[in-house]
């Protein structure tokens, strides 16, 4: 130091007390008494100097160094409190005569003194009226200030901070050089500045003098200073004595803080104090709000959701309730949690070990048990797999446990936004129970945009809503006055008023900003001014941009050039995870006595989680982007630096150094996602090339790995040709490394984790053929270094390689190569576990039996498929693998469903799903929705439509969030929820729409038509258009899908109804080639072979030329389907009947193949010939009617209508000899036949029996239908009236049989019998009777075919889709059910089309039609 010749400081000259012992003067005070804080959660420092001419060292103090000992509090769980009066003492106060007061007071809160003086002394004088009253206000407190009102305000806190106390509080006391305070003054001079010259010039010759004796007696007590400095000569070297020599003091203070032995649930507890201490001070809602929190939780309902926007008071509203409930009502136990309070107090491990522990001391177990189970859930160790589910079944027991005593409990959890989502498809809340026990209250709060949680609790769960409202002009007050006071400052009440008067300071974030501002503001003449800046802000975000500026104002100093605050918070603000301190200032070339200022003065607006800074609120989130970024040019040159940033790492790490590097794991955190931000696809897919940064991602969340990958726009065989050619690129680099030394690994083993990686991205992604390349390459190398590493280890490898290879083939459905594979694996572990039983070895049998089950069942070979999912369960049961039983019970259910038992299938999947929930608990992968849809297609079987909605839907939501929305996987929940609408609702335009936003997302993923997937459902789309009448557009599809099945050899796995729809179609358009080429398929299919497929082949192929007919074998003709499958049956019969055996003529095979029928059909009785009666009838061969007929009568001799048949044919065919017998046979069942008894007349006319006749037409007469019976009257009459004339009688059997049909109309008839009284000509009385009985024999004829052209309507109105008496559909196969592992969802409708011609009478329905009309 420069000597000062200053005759008002003797003592400046040459004395310089930062002394190297002011660490022993430390420990020597510290042997006297171990100093510990006041206030446990509150360190104070006390700054005393006059207010002239000082404000260069607390302005250096408060943006310097005051960020240091803030910084060094919050990493304790402790406030730092600097305490400045002489910019906190309004001029009310000082009105007041409450100056020293104040002053002496919160010198008596502090727990460290720092004085310091320039050149004025400061106000004093025993004459000051304003001044004495002070002392009188204080003398009652401090009775020594009697003996002092000489002293100044400024010695007065130097005695009370250190000089009547000597090492009562720590302190360090300042005077700065005369020389300094001389150079300001000169310079002053020369400007005519007067303000600068008075606050640099000592008051008086009086002031000098006092000042001088301060410092002799301040000198006289230096052993019992932390540090004495004399003649310091400038503000800011001042200011860093004073931070230097007191830093030890507090270091020291804080650690005897920490000192006491702490159990981690103590630890816990005392973070959570903390944070609610910093809450509790400031709470300003008054009573009334926590009441009515109070009346909320006891509503019974569930519990009750705090939501307000960020900032709003949440958060002390809810520690300020638990404080009051606990001071209101010792009975109830409290329990409360913050979120994001402390480091480590995010994720849902944590939250459930934390309250679990609680409950535990609640419940009064001993505080040893406690802490064992809480030093697990607080230590931080990457290996320690603390079971989740066994966490939230304890948490559940202890509530019970607690409730059952009759305890009540009151559960507050603040801040559910800031729970860690630790993977992708982690379930909303998982770790928190559906419901609480009796006596158990939750209050709960989350910000306003947390939309999640509220329609979980709120909407979902019944819990109460608490809108956090705008704060209240009182409330504002307390606020600010708490604010304040508690960081050493006041406002006038004009000021303060202002605040509250500013609409803006409603809002808690809007007024907690102000107040932090107006506290670090060093000048109190222009506060004024800067209150209004910052109450008048339009907004949060407008007030965040002025911290914004003044950060920039003070913190981009001329020692870094660039734009600190910019470049640092940009960077901030576009980083993936957030960025920690040593990257930003290796980032920007930030030195530490530039970064340490800046960052603690912006500590509080962030978070720190691991060391990696974010953002606090949203709200400065906002702010930085609109001050910074509000550009795409400035946000792509901020994202571009922090690119080039860590592309630098990146590359400066060797392949040589392996897979794992330490700094990997921040580039594979943040690179990815800042390709992504700028949309540079080349970029992301040369950083996702980069194996280390893969594999690193793979390991991190392998959902995040395929999102990444889809941004690039590659299909996912160029993804695995980039990865494979990265492996061997650096095989190759590995390689050239490992040629300077020896006994190395060999590359492609060391580099293997890669390829795993590799294989665990394209598994779960079902990226099939990627997956099987990337499996024969892991082979192909271990294979290849046979010799070179551990055999044991080596054949491990290989077959859990080749294990998982084959599962890789049944997924691409190439199961002929991937059962060789099975089998060989199989083998190969039955023969090690025949000398030893090495539970791996077990472990890959039970996974190949399982694999090999799963093949079976994808093609249906149940009966193979279940022993082998059965000794898959029980290796899995005995080695303890619950999730893998859980895998076998589902395919176990499967095997149910498919085979038409849906309700055991339903009980196999409950199950399962209990065990998932158990083991990922919480965490939904793609398997949980695999197994929600399998239970959807239970309910579904069931006909539960609602509930089989509800699964589906679950599992869409699942997956989704597991691969995406437009994953493949996706494509099927939508055919699923197509399916139903059509089997439950019959709503084909809704299930358009979801077949159609499945085949879109199939082809975005490039599947091709060969795979099950994408043809299922465009064979459903097929059968939705052809139900909505739009054959057209399904016909293109319907033949590309069918070449395909055909082609591939898998017509079977078709939709046979979809397919007869269209072959509807076909045959209208006569595309008979194309029918029969389906139709052949068909018939070769068992379970799709009908009767109708062999008679519409046949008839297709008859309409086919010569040239285009092929040579079909014997098992596609409808003779082989009648012998060999269905003999007997009466479709086919007819067919053959009438296309083969009557144009043949062969009358006797046609009476063995009807006997055929008759013996195979018995419910047919007669009218097995009735029907080829009516074949004979169809193709004009009366010959082998009548035969026909006669046969029918031989084995049903009462078998009316044979009878009536053969009578009409006698009858027509004018053979009434032979028809008269039958009208006895007939006549007792037929009396009320009008029809009949009119044509039985005729008969009997024709063979002379006019008794029979005459009664007969009596009879016919009688019957109703008007015209038949007027007809018989008059007929009646006629023949009545000749059989009265004696001559007509002598001559009725010569002219009957001289010309039995010759007569002429009635009405000539008529005439000649109304001639007849008079004498008659013997011949034309013959004559008119013949001509009688010829026209009544016409009559009968008319009637006759009137009503036979009736029968042959009703018989023409009859579908042509009837075959059989089967009801469609009844000889349907079992409907298929779609499951998961071979997703078969186009299942459309229950029933069967049927598509030949009609062929035979429906028998049934002939038979209730046995009379003639």
């Amino acid at each position: 130091m420069s000597p000062s010749n200053s005759k008002g400081h003797p003592f400046r000259s040459s004395i310089n007390f930062l002394s190297n012992n002011s660490e022993d003067k430390m420990n020597n005070a510290g042997e006297r008494r171990r100093r510990r804080l006041k206030d446990p959660s509150t360190l104070r420092v006390f700054f005393s100097s006059p207010f002239g001419g000082m404000e260069g060292e607390r302005v250096e103090l408060t943006r310097k160094y005051f960020p240091h000992f803030h910084h060094a509090c919050n990493a304790r769980g402790i406030q730092f409190v600097p305490v400045d009066m002489r910019w906190g003492i309004t001029s009310e106060a000082a009105d007041n005569a409450q100056v020293i007061n104040i002053c002496l007071r919160e010198i008596d809160r502090s727990d460290v003194f720092i004085g310091f003086f320039g050149q004025r002394y400061g106000w004093h004088g025993d004459s000051d009226d304003l001044l004495q009253r002070n002392f009188d206000n204080a003398v009652g407190r401090y009775p020594w200030l009697d003996k002092v009102r000489d002293k100044g305000v400024t010695e007065l806190e130097f005695l009370r901070g250190h000089l009547n106390q000597p090492g009562e509080i720590p302190a360090v006391i300042c005077f700065r050089d005369k020389a300094y305070d001389d150079a300001v003054r000169e310079d002053a001079v020369k400007k005519g500045d007067k303000k600068m010259i008075f606050k640099y010039t000592s008051e008086s010759d009086h002031a000098t003098e006092l000042m001088d004796d301060l410092i002799r007696r301040v000198k006289e007590t230096d052993s019992q200073l932390l540090g004495l400095e004399l003649n310091y000569s400038h503000p800011n070297e001042g200011a860093k004595f004073m931070y230097e020599t007191v830093w030890d003091c507090c270091m020291e203070l804080l650690s005897e803080a920490e000192k006491e032995t702490m159990s981690p649930l103590e630890k816990g507890r005392q973070a959570h104090l903390v944070y609610v201490s910093s809450l509790t001070s400031l709470y300003c809602g008054g009573e009334k709000q926590l009441e009515n929190l109070s009346e909320m939780c006891a509503t019974g309902k569930p519990g009750v959701l705090v939501t307000g926007t960020s900032g709003s008071g949440k958060s002390a509203l809810l520690a300020n309730f638990m404080r009051w409930l606990e001071q209101k009502d010792r009975s109830v136990c409290v329990i409360y949690y913050f979120v994001g309070c402390a480091p480590g107090t995010t994720d849902p491990s944590s939250i459930l070990k934390y309250l679990v522990a609680e409950l535990q001391h609640l419940n009064g177990d001993h505080e040893e048990q406690q802490d064992k189970g809480m030093s697990k859930s607080l230590r931080e160790d990457e290996n320690e797999n603390i079971d989740e589910y066994n966490l939230y079944t304890n948490f559940k027991n202890e509530m019970e446990r607690l409730s059952s005593g009759g305890k009540k409990l009151v559960i507050v959890i603040d801040g559910l936004q800031n729970t860690s989502k630790l993977t992708k498809t982690a379930k909303h809340l998982y770790w928190l129970p559906d419901k609480f026990p009796a006596g158990v209250s939750v209050v709960m709060s989350t910000i306003t945009a947390d939309t999640a949680t509220f329609d979980l609790l709120v909407k979902e769960r019944g819990f109460t809503n608490l809108a956090i409202q705008p704060l209240t002009p009182d409330t504002q007050r307390e606020m600010c006055q708490k604010t304040l006071i508690k960081n050493g400052k006041e406002l006038s009440p004009s000021q303060l008023e202002r605040v509250v008067a500013a609409e803006q300071t409603q809002n808690p974030l809007f007024l907690k900003i102000v107040l932090s501002e107006i506290s670090i503001y060093g000048n109190f003449r222009l506060l004024d001014q800067k209150i209004d800046s910052l109450i008048y802000s339009d907004g949060v975000k407008d007030l965040l941009d002025k911290v914004l500026q003044r950060l920039e104002e003070d913190y981009n100093v001329k020692e870094h050039p660039d734009s600190l605050v910019h470049q640092v918070l940009a960077a901030v603000a576009v980083s993936h995870e957030g960025l920690t301190e040593s990257e930003l200032m290796d980032m920007f070339g930030v030195q530490s006595q530039v970064w340490s200022p800046f960052y603690f003065a912006v500590e509080n607006f962030l978070l720190s989680h691991s060391g990696l800074l974010r953002f606090a609120f949203s709200e400065l989130q906002q702010a930085v982007e609109a001050r910074y970024l509000d550009t795409p040019q400035k946000k792509f040159q901020t994202v571009s630096t922090l690119i080039n940033y860590f592309e630098r790492v990146r590359k400066n790490s060797a392949i040589g150094d392996g897979l794992k590097n330490p700094h990997t794991a921040r580039v594979a955190a943040e690179l990815p996602w800042l390709y992504q931000l700028i949309d540079n696809k080349e970029g992301l897919t040369r950083c996702l090339c980069d194996l280390r940064v893969f594999h690193a991602l793979e390991g991190r969340s392998v959902y995040q790995l395929i999102d990444l990958w889809r941004e690039t726009n590659l299909d996912q065989l160029s993804i695995c040709e980039k990865l494979l050619h990265a492996f061997d690129r650096a095989v190759s680099d590995l390689y050239t490394v490992q040629e300077m030394h020896f006994d190395c690994e060999p590359p492609g083993y060391v580099l293997m984790p890669a390829l795993n990686s590799m294989k665990e991205m394209f598994s779960v992604a079902c990226f099939y053929k990627p997956h099987i390349q990337v499996l024969q390459r892991l082979l192909k190398i271990l294979e290849g270094i046979e010799g070179r590493i551990d055999e044991d280890v080596r054949q491990v490898y290989l077959r859990d390689n080749r294990y998982f290879l084959s599962c890789a083939l049944v997924n691409d459905c190439n199961y002929k190569a991937a059962e060789p594979v099975f089998n060989e694996v199989m083998a190969e572990c039955r023969s090690c576990l025949e000398s030893n039983e090495d539970p791996r070895v077990q472990q890959t049998l039970a996974f190949s039996c399982h694999g090999l089950g799963v093949l079976h069942l994808k093609q249906r070979n149940y009966e193979e498929a279940e022993p082998l999912f059965h000794e898959s369960k029980r290796i899995h049961e005995t080695l303890g693998n619950s999730i893998c039983v859980a895998q076998t019970l589902t395919n176990l259910g499967n095997i149910k469903l498919e085979t038409g038992h849906p309700e055991e299938a339903l009980q196999l999947f409950t199950v399962a799903m209990e065990t998932y929930e158990k083991h990922f608990f919480g965490h939904l992968p793609l398997n949980v929705g695999t197994l929600l849809t399998n239970m959807g297609l239970c309910y579904r079987r069931m006909d539960k439509p609602d509930q089989a909605k509800e699964m589906y839907f679950r599992s869409l939501e699942v997956k989704s969030q597991a691969v995406g929305p437009e994953h493949e996987v996706i494509a099927m929940c939508y055919m699923n929820l197509g399916s139903l609408e059509i089997i439950c609702h019959r709503n084909f335009t809704e299930a358009e729409v979801y077949t159609r936003k499945a085949l879109k997302i199939l082809e975005l993923n490039k599947v091709k038509l060969e795979q099950t997937e994408m043809w299922q459902t465009q064979e459903n789309l097929v059968g939705i258009l052809a139900h909505q009448e739009k054959h057209a557009e399904a016909l293109p599809i319907f033949l590309r899908v069918f070449s395909m099945l055909k082609r591939e050899n898998i017509v079977a796995q078709a939709h046979s109804y979809t397919h007869r729809l269209m072959l509807t179609y076909m045959l209208s358009l006569e595309m008979y080639k194309e029918v029969a080429d389906v139709c052949a398929c068909h018939a070769l299919v068992p379970k799709f072979r009908t009767q109708d497929i062999f008679t519409a082949l046949d008839s297709c192929d008859q309409k086919l030329t010569e040239e285009e007919r092929p040579a079909r074998p014997r098992e596609l003709t409808v003779a082989y389907a009648l012998e060999e499958l269905w003999p007997g049956d009466n479709s086919l019969t007819g067919y053959m009947v009438q296309n083969y055996v009557l144009p043949s003529g062969d009358v006797e095979l046609l009476l063995r193949m009807l006997e055929t029928m008759d013996e195979k059909n018995p419910d047919f009785v007669w009218t097995t010939y009735d029907a080829g009666a009516i074949w004979c009838e169809g193709a004009g061969n009366k010959d082998a009617l009548v035969k026909v007929l006669k046969k029918g009568l031989e084995k049903y001799p009462d078998a009316i209508k044979l009878k009536t048949k053969l009578f009409d044919h006698y009858r027509l065919s004018k053979q009434y000899d032979l028809a008269y017998p039958l009208i006895k046979e007939i006549l007792p069942s037929e009396l009320d036949n009008q029809g009949f008894v009119l044509v039985s007349g005729e008969v009997a006319l024709h063979n002379g029996d006019f008794d029979l006749c005459q009664e007969l037409w009596e009879k016919a007469s009688t019957l109703e239908g008007a015209g038949l019976a007027e007809r018989a009257r008059q007929a009646l009459e006629s023949l009545k009236g000749d059989l009265a004339s004696e001559e007509l009688g002598n001559e009725r059997q010569e002219n009957s049989e001289e010309n039995p049909s010759g007569h002429e109309d009635d009405g000539q008839m008529s005439q000649a019998v109304e001639s007849g009284s008079g004498k008659t000509d013997e011949d034309g009385a013959t004559k008119m009777k013949l001509e009688l009985l010829r026209a009544l024999s016409q009559r009968t004829k008319e009637v006759t075919q009137e009503d036979g052209d009736d029968d042959d309507e009703e018989t023409k109105s009859q579908p042509e889709s009837e075959l059989s008496d089967r009801a469609p559909g009844d000889d349907l196969p079992p409907m298929m059910v779609p499951v998961e592992d071979d997703p078969n969802l186009r299942h459309l409708l229950q029933g069967r089309h049927f598509i030949a011609h009609q062929a035979v009478h429906h028998t049934h329905m002939q038979h209730q039609r046995t009379r003639h009309k």
